[in-house]
């Protein structure tokens, strides 16, 4: 399923994208669940330029399993969809999240410089 949805995502094919998800999820809840489907919507609602529910989605999927390998990443992802929606105060907060709750990863590096140009 992931290769179908990133060469639709690569070829903004953002419908077809959505439909194989779709499918993706309902085959495999778990991935859901754990986040690498979630990733793919996100990602997909961005470049939509969905912001809001991009990190909606995010937010969710990092409230439910907050030890999801893909918590980190979805994260900066909602940074930076609310940083498109002007929300500078819950930019900031998502990238405290991931280099509080999340030191370990490496993207707690990411967080942690994007947090210090601000």
């Amino acid at each position: 399923f992931v290769r179908h949805v990133e060469a639709y995502l690569r070829d903004r094919k953002l419908r077809d994208a959505e439909d194989y998800l779709d499918r993706w999820e309902q085959a495999l809840p778990a991935d859901k669940l754990e986040g690498f489907s979630t990733l793919y919507r996100v990602r997909l609602r961005m470049d939509q330029k969905q912001y809001a529910t991009a990190a909606r989605e995010a937010e969710t999927l990092v409230r439910v399993s907050p030890a999801s390998n893909y918590a980190p990443e979805l994260l900066l992802m909602a940074a930076e969809c609310y940083g498109k929606l002007g929300d500078a105060q819950a930019a900031k907060a998502a990238l405290k999240r991931v280099v509080e709750k999340y030191p370990e990863s490496s993207l707690a590096v990411t967080a942690r410089k994007k947090l210090d140009s601000k």
